[in-house]
């Protein structure tokens, strides 16, 4: 008759030895109608390099009552853009519970903030929860594979020699080389393909020369 937990004892009266027998009974009784719980109100993803995706936060949505709890709508409103959301929420049982998952994709420098709005047929609908979560600009890092170049090599005086330095992207985001120098006797002659953008994982090549003009 009212939600909670019940326990009431049985007592069976007979004419046999060790009379009355006794048994105890239990049970949990639930609200007549779905009860929508959240295991959060709010997600805060750390910063986040623009371009990429962040791990998954879970929203679980719990129903506590005793009738089926019915997610007719998950949606967001905000900087919509910016969060992927995957609902697994439609129909949910008595005393069990379901995923939304939200990962955090920032396009641009700079605080996001979303509420995810769940619609349901309990009291209360919808429930709501706000995410945020900052882009910020992606690391980019380059490396020469080789730092020594024309090494034991010898050129004659008024000569001048090539060779290729290996530049790799080691970042996240893609490089762009703009310019490159070297102090004579060396040079560069040619950015060669280091003259379009390197992206994550990839390298390029530009020219190094010598060009001795003394012994």
């Amino acid at each position: 008759t009212a939600a909670g937990n019940k326990t009431a004892a049985v007592s069976i009266a007979h004419n046999a030895a060790g009379s009355p027998s006794s048994i105890t009974v239990s049970g949990t009784g639930l609200p007549a109608g779905p009860i929508a719980a959240l295991s959060s109100t709010s997600l805060t993803f750390p910063n986040q390099a623009t371009g990429t995706t962040s791990a998954a936060q879970t929203i679980t949505v719990s129903n506590t009552g005793g009738q089926n709890l019915i997610v007719s709508n998950v949606s967001m409103t905000g900087n919509t853009t910016q969060f992927l959301l995957t609902n697994g929420c439609t129909t949910v049982a008595a005393g069990s519970s379901c995923p939304i998952s939200v990962r955090f994709r920032p396009t641009t420098v700079g605080s996001k903030t979303v509420t995810i709005n769940i619609a349901h047929n309990a009291a209360g609908s919808p429930s709501s929860v706000t995410a945020s979560g900052t882009g910020i600009i992606p690391p980019t890092t380059a490396t020469i594979a080789d730092t020594r170049f024309f090494a034991g090599l010898a050129v004659p005086v008024g000569t001048t020699v090539n060779a290729p330095v290996l530049v790799r992207n080691t970042g996240t985001a893609p490089l762009s080389i703009t310019s490159a120098s070297a102090t004579a006797p060396f040079g560069i002659s040619s950015l060669n393909t280091c003259a379009s953008r390197v992206l994550p994982g990839s390298s390029c090549t530009l020219i190094a020369t010598f060009r001795p003009t003394a012994a």
